[in-house]
């Protein structure tokens, strides 16, 4: 908590001499201008920038398969930023250097919130000057930013805002796929047994994830295949051209019987479990039990169709 209030104060630190010297570039323009660039120099000292990260962290960052990273670009760029966008927590810095960091920052941001308020007192006058000045003479309206200030400063605010919320998606993105990757790893020599579910139970499959294991309810053999691979149901196709209204139950076995499958293992982080973590053991289970191959962008997945065979190691 103390490093997240030092880093807090370092950024709104930062803010403010930002924001003094976009005061300074607009000296011979509107005071209204300036003193709404004041009012949102001390909003941030009470809004931390940690709350667009985690919006960014809600939000998440688009990927196609959830074992895909961000760009390379982005994640270098989160890593380069971190140090100077939050060097307490990047640094863990703790103890007596954390008390005396808290101390520094106190009496910056007492500083700086003398300077703003020193700052919204003049230019308050001044705007009501200026509202005086145009009552008496319309024609005598105060000068604005031009077009290449507006766009410089529009981009600042852009930069200002969309920097954490896309460092809140990246991070939220790399966090995801390291917790799949574990749960990958510990799934793939666990426990699996397929049994016919009761009859009666629609068509509706369920996903419950607990800290010893997962449980797949009611679920077919074409949901299981989409669950595991995280694609829409529909994507998932046979080498036979018939449809399930039509054809035999015999025929159409990936869509009957419905089964239920329970994977006995430990289970990182249940609640939120990615079923994409189910892909190797669920094609090798597939290809045991069935002969199923599973080609993905007409690659054969492993183990392909072959039957007891070693996984490939994770590295």
């Amino acid at each position: 908590m103390g490093a997240a209030l030092v880093d807090h104060l370092w950024q709104s630190v930062c803010f403010f001499v930002t924001t003094w010297l976009a005061v300074f570039a607009v000296r011979h323009h509107s005071a209204r201008l300036r003193l709404w660039m004041w009012r949102i120099a001390a909003l941030k000292f009470a809004v931390p920038f940690w709350l667009l990260f985690a919006c960014g962290a809600w939000l998440g960052f688009p990927v196609e398969q959830p074992s895909d990273l961000p760009p390379p670009p982005f994640l270098a760029a989160l890593r380069a930023a971190a140090p100077v966008a939050a060097p307490v927590e990047t640094a863990r810095v703790t103890g007596a250097a954390l008390a005396a960091g808290l101390g520094v920052m106190l009496l910056a941001t007492w500083t700086c919130l003398r300077t703003i308020w020193s700052g919204i007192r003049l230019e308050r006058w001044l705007a009501r000057d200026e509202i005086a000045r145009v009552e008496r003479d319309p024609d005598d309206q105060p000068s604005n930013p031009g077009f290449v200030q507006s766009a410089f400063f529009t981009a600042l605010c852009l930069f200002v805002i969309g920097s954490p919320v896309l460092a809140g998606a990246v991070e939220d993105r790399v966090w995801r796929h390291d917790l799949l990757i574990a749960n990958a790893v510990r799934l793939r020599t666990a426990n699996i047994v397929m049994t016919e579910a009761a009859p009666g139970m629609g068509q509706r499959s369920r996903v419950l994830a607990q800290r010893q294991g997962v449980l797949i309810r009611n679920t077919s053999i074409q949901d299981l295949v989409a669950l595991a691979y995280g694609v829409n149901h529909y994507s998932v196709q046979l080498e036979q051209m018939f449809s399930a209204d039509t054809a035999p139950e015999d025929k159409y076995w990936v869509s009957l019987p419905r089964y239920d499958v329970r994977v006995v293992a430990a289970i990182r982080e249940p609640e939120r479990f990615d079923p994409y973590a189910l892909r190797q053991i669920v094609t090798k289970l597939l290809a045991d039990r069935f002969g199923l191959e599973i080609y993905v962008k007409q690659k054969c997945q492993p183990p392909c169709g072959q039957y007891n065979l070693p996984l490939p190691e994770v590295r």
